[in-house]
């Protein structure tokens, strides 16, 4: 929160775009912004493990770097690092407030999350070139703000990164609506379908005398 208070405070002064480089949230549309481990299909976590922000002003020239400050343009300061392995939010980095150099109030940007493993790799091009994990997020774009909140400046358009072949764990939500369409498709086959009611019936009782006998 200080970084963020002084990158603010900058902003004051600075026509340079921020933003909240963080999939933790607080975001204004629920959705699953994890990002999943390539091997295991689980949600990522170890600090060799580092995601990096990187933006452009339309969909073909994403390749800006946003930085936590004005002063350090390098990789390094860009990077946020995922988290322990004993961790309770797996899946996510220790991000924090990035400087967009050269965006303004009111323009909407084109991003892009890049994740791969720096224990083997010094930048994502070379895990892509090289071919270790690189894995990077659907690009989604991101309107500057005029509103310093927390809101304003996450990143809402955001979803997760799930490698292919991994498949996520549906929520308790989804599997909730799940249900509750199945029990109303049920219910409207029973009550409109008089062939189904029967059909339903006889099997009933035929489990039932199937079970006396």
């Amino acid at each position: 929160m200080a970084a963020l208070a002084l990158v603010l405070g900058t902003q004051a002064v600075l026509p340079q775009g921020l933003i909240n480089f963080a999939n933790t949230g607080p975001f204004v549309t629920p959705a699953d912004r994890l990002v999943y481990d390539p091997v295991t299909c689980a949600p990522l976590v170890g600090t060799n493990w580092v995601a990096a922000l990187y933006y452009g002003f339309d969909a073909n020239s994403i390749n800006n770097l946003a930085v936590r400050n004005l002063d350090d343009h390098s990789l390094l300061s860009a990077i946020a690092r995922f988290r322990n392995v004993d961790t309770a939010i797996s899946g996510t980095w220790s991000g924090g407030s990035r400087v967009l150099l050269d965006a303004t109030i009111a323009q909407t940007l084109m991003m892009q999350v890049r994740v791969w493993d720096l224990g083997k790799f010094a930048t994502f091009e070379d895990a892509k070139g090289m071919g270790g994990y690189a894995l990077e997020s659907t690009p989604f774009s991101y309107f500057v703000p005029g509103i310093l909140d927390g809101l304003s400046l996450s990143m809402d358009n955001f979803r997760g990164i799930t490698p292919p072949g991994c498949v996520p764990e549906p929520s308790v939500f989804a599997l909730g609506v799940l249900g509750a369409g199945l029990v109303i498709a049920w219910q409207r086959i029973y009550t409109q379908t008089p062939r189904a009611r029967q059909w339903i019936h006889s099997m009933i009782m035929c489990a039932q005398q199937r079970l006396k006998a």
